[in-house]
């Protein structure tokens, strides 16, 4: 049970401290990745501007930093620079010089506080600067660096606070790199406190981690972290089953991870231990001999330390007494040269090795300087505790100054606050009277508008009705119109044309009877003038009935006409463009009345020689254009003379749904524009 128990301390310990150097080590940006030691000597040798010199210098102390150059060297190299005058030229570049000090402060347990006091001064520093989102993201690194500190030196509780306040920070930033962390940190809080509720909380706050930080480049050690986190919380609960998984993606890692990376130790001593717990103590013990290789060149000391542990008790249980011997001294090398001799696994273990040799005088021994040991270290751990407690009581003192001030001030506040309550209750009351008028205003103006909208709509109802009177008088007219063209059309063709050629049949007749010179030739002129009455009954009868639109369409009926109006002074040239001949037969009769109309007056009243008929199609909208070349007219002072057969021409343009436009001037002749919908 006390091999348990400290084993596991150790363990948690172990992970604490890893995780917080790696979260120092990606705190601290990564300089001019890529380049060398000596690349970056190079380039200090060549500048010649001392301030860019400085700025070369700075990324020369971080590129150190994160190779895990010698401390000394680097710490000779931040004093210098910051004893610079270029320093208060560059805060930016001083503000990661605090921060390189402070993470090698960190890596001593002895010089937390100077860690501590590196981390204040550059987050003071960052203050003075422009709060930008880098800088808010720098300040984020640094007090969670300060957060980090606080719980290595004993304060937990303060920590878990600066990290809870970090996070809406963070979200605010949407800096999910950095809100990782804080919940990766908080876990690794919960972890070291014991309790299945803590170690449930600190699962939720590393899926957390895993939700902000899906996508963590596999050269990153964060990469591999978070699953040696979760392996030494299985192992501290013995759960064999979830510790296998953990591995299983801890192993899909491996090859991922640097040579010199702890983590690689850490794989394999959860092996080990799952091994171990699995009672393969053969193939625990060498899984920990590979983790205490690993551990030596990544220098890992807790790892390598856990690791001889684990592995001394693999061998004690398979009696393998020589192998243990060694790994027994190995301890006690370890041991001597551990901070204050602490490492009381050394003594449990090196009593258990003389027991099982039932060399129980050495066992006796081991235990008693297990015991100094042990309340060596209680003392230490009572004076830190007396040493927390007692700055806990100065933070009480004074917190209990401020209360005091503070029930003063609200004694003072009191009146005011009422005050302020009866002018807000005043104020909504008059807030509510206003929006109360000023509903009814609107209720009123509302009720204007509907009824001024309910009289708009009466009148575009009736003249929508006049419309649509008026359309069904045209349409009754057009039809009234069309019946009468047929009917005389149909006379002139049956009774007329019938009378002429029976008329004409006899004076043929005459002339064979009566064969005089001179009334053969009269007859000849009678046919002539018969024939010629005919054509021009024909001409009538086309135009009061063109047949030819009912079997081959307003074009063809146009060409026609247009062939037949056409004398040696007088041209029509019809010009067709795309047109869409899907139009119904009374619209069809109906364009080829206006368009006969429009030439009508063109002959009677324009004296041109020459007019064009342009029509063309545009979807279900049909253009026509009428342009001559005649007189012309004033349209203001001629509109009415010219009224009626213009008032005849709008009529038909309305019964086809379209509009119409007349431009003419004297001596320029006359264009009509007509855009309709026949469709």
């Amino acid at each position: 049970m006390i091999f348990k128990k400290f084993y596991f301390l150790l363990l948690f310990f172990c992970g604490l401290v890893l995780c917080t150097l790696q979260g120092f080590a990606e705190n601290v940006e990564n300089p001019l990745k890529g380049l060398t030691l000596a690349q970056h000597e190079q380039l200090i040798k060549k500048s010649t501007n001392r301030d860019t010199v400085f700025k070369l210098l700075t990324r020369k102390a971080r590129f150190m930093s994160l190779k895990n150059y010698d401390p000394k060297k680097i710490h000779k190299l931040c004093d210098s620079l910051l004893m610079l005058p270029a320093a208060n030229k560059a805060p930016e570049q001083t503000i990661v010089l605090y921060r390189i000090k402070s993470r090698l402060h960190f890596s001593f347990p002895n010089e937390l506080d100077k860690a501590k006091i590196y981390a204040e001064k550059a987050l003071n520093l960052l203050a003075t600067l422009p709060r930008t989102d880098e800088h808010q993201k720098q300040e984020i690194k640094i007090r969670s660096n300060i957060a980090t500190i606080l719980g290595a030196q004993g304060f937990p509780e303060k920590q878990q606070k600066i990290c809870f306040e970090l996070i809406p920070l963070a979200k605010e930033l949407k800096d999910s790199v950095n809100l990782g962390n804080i919940y990766r940190n908080i876990a690794i809080i919960y972890i070291n406190r014991a309790g299945i509720d803590n170690i449930k909380k600190s699962i939720s706050y590393l899926q957390l981690f895993e939700h902000y930080r899906p996508n963590i480049s596999p050269n990153d050690e964060d990469f591999a972290k978070i699953d040696e986190i979760y392996c030494s919380i299985y192992i501290g609960q013995n759960d064999i089953k979830n510790l296998t998984k953990a591995i299983e993606k801890f192993k899909k890692k491996e090859k991922f991870l640097p040579l010199n990376s702890p983590y690689l130790a850490s794989l394999y001593w959860a092996e080990g231990t799952l091994a171990t717990l699995e009672k393969n103590y053969t193939k625990a013990v060498d899984k920990f001999s590979i983790s205490i290789d690993l551990a030596k060149k990544s220098n890992n000391v807790m790892t390598y330390t856990n690791s001889l542990n684990n592995k001394l008790n693999a061998l004690l249980e398979l009696k393998d007494w020589k192998k243990a011997a060694e790994i027994l001294e190995l301890l006690r090398l370890s041991t001597l040269n551990s901070p204050n001799n602490q490492n009381l696994n050394y003594y449990i273990f090196g009593a258990k090795f003389h027991e099982f040799q039932h060399n129980y005088k050495k066992a006796y021994a081991f235990l008693e300087q297990y015991a100094v040991k042990a309340d060596s270290l209680n003392a230490l751990q009572i004076t830190d505790k007396l040493h927390v407690l007692e700055q806990h009581f100065s933070v009480e003192q004074k917190e209990q100054e401020i209360k005091l001030l503070e029930i003063e001030n609200e004694r003072k506040n009191i009146l005011l606050h009422k005050n302020k309550i009866i002018s807000y209750f005043l104020m909504f009351i008059i807030l509510c009277i206003i929006v109360g008028l000023f509903m009814y205003i609107r209720s009123k103006d509302r009720e204007k508008l509907l009824q001024e909208n309910q009289i708009k709509l009466l009148t575009l109802e009736m003249e929508a009705q006049k419309q649509n009177n008026t359309i069904g008088r045209m349409n009754l007219m057009k039809s009234i119109e069309e019946n009468e063209r047929m009917r005389i059309a149909n006379d002139l063709h049956d009774g007329l044309s019938g009378l002429l050629s029976g008329l004409k049949i006899a004076i043929q007749n005459l002339k064979i009877t009566y064969n005089y010179p001179l009334l053969v030739q009269k007859f000849d002129e009678l046919s002539t003038n018969i024939d010629d009455t005919k054509d021009e009954l024909k001409r009538i009868v086309y135009s009061l009935s063109p047949k030819i639109i009912e079997k081959y369409g307003v074009i063809e009926g146009l060409k026609q006409y247009c062939k037949k109006l056409n004398q040696p002074n007088f041209t029509i040239k019809l010009q067709v463009i795309d047109f869409n001949d899907t139009i119904s037969l009374d619209n069809q009769i109906m364009m080829f009345r206006l368009i006969q109309e429009m030439l009508n007056n063109v002959i009677k009243h324009a004296h041109a020689s020459q007019t064009i008929v342009q029509i063309q199609s545009i979807k279900d909208q049909c253009l026509i254009t009428v342009e001559d070349n005649g007189r012309g007219y004033d349209q203001q002072l001629e509109t009415n003379k010219l009224g009626m057969g213009l008032k005849s021409i709008e009529e038909r343009v309305k019964a086809l749904n379209g509009t119409l436009e007349v431009d003419s001037k004297i001596n320029e002749g006359t264009s009509i524009y007509i855009s309709c919908y026949p469709y």
